[in-house]
């Protein structure tokens, strides 16, 4: 395999993953049954435990010889794919949502506001993006 396929195999697993975690959290949570405090309370623990752990793997990394990227990698994946297990492990309890279809209604709203988004552009100025952003908040 060479370098540039086994690099970019890394980076899709990285992607995929990041979709899986980021994408999907909220999700998984709301189809749990949590509410939206507590669904923001639990990715919010987690992205400030990422933005500090990262940091920290990376200077352990760098201060000492016997911790390299290699060594680390399968602890810090095991350490992914332990509560991850334990997920699976756990029967949910929640209500019936075809996340597929609403998905797919978020994507076709993409394609829409981009569509008119555009025209208004064209046909006013650039001021429409700011004014759009600020009715979208208010939706």
């Amino acid at each position: 395999m060479s370098l540039t396929a086994a690099y970019s195999a890394v980076q899709a697993s990285f992607w995929m993953s990041y979709c899986v975690a980021v994408s999907f959290a909220a999700v998984y949570l709301q189809g749990l049954g949590y509410s939206n405090a507590a669904l923001g309370a639990v990715l919010a623990a987690g992205n400030l435990f990422g933005a500090l752990l990262g940091p920290a793997l990376s200077a352990l990394i760098d201060r000492y010889d016997r911790f390299t990227a290699a060594r680390l990698t399968p602890v810090v994946l095991a350490a992914q794919a332990a509560p991850l297990t334990l997920l699976v492990l756990t029967p949910p309890a929640g209500a019936a949502v075809d996340y597929g279809f609403a998905r797919g209604m978020g994507s076709l709203a993409y394609v829409l506001a981009s569509v008119l988004l555009g025209a208004w552009v064209e046909r006013a100025s650039v001021r429409a993006v700011p004014v759009a952003g600020l009715a979208l908040c208010a939706l």
